[in-house]
């Protein structure tokens, strides 16, 4: 399954929301779908921190997703 991640980011300290990130993650569709958002939402985090000009995510949520046989 493939979940479209929106996260919020800040580019400057107080963390305040500056920016929105979106991003596709692909992750195992298990009996417990909320662990699979939940996995989503952390893997988004931890991608959009790597870019250079995000100081922090400030919150993320999944906001689309497509299944396999889509």
């Amino acid at each position: 399954m493939r979940l479209l991640v929106e996260v919020d980011v800040a580019t400057a300290r107080p963390p305040r929301i500056d920016a929105q990130v979106w991003t596709w993650v692909a992750v195992e569709d298990g009996p417990l779908r909320t662990s699979a958002e939940v996995e989503a939402e952390q893997t988004a985090i931890l991608m959009a921190q790597c870019h250079p000009m995000v100081v922090m995510a400030v919150g993320a949520r999944v906001i689309d997703w497509k299944e396999p046989w889509e």
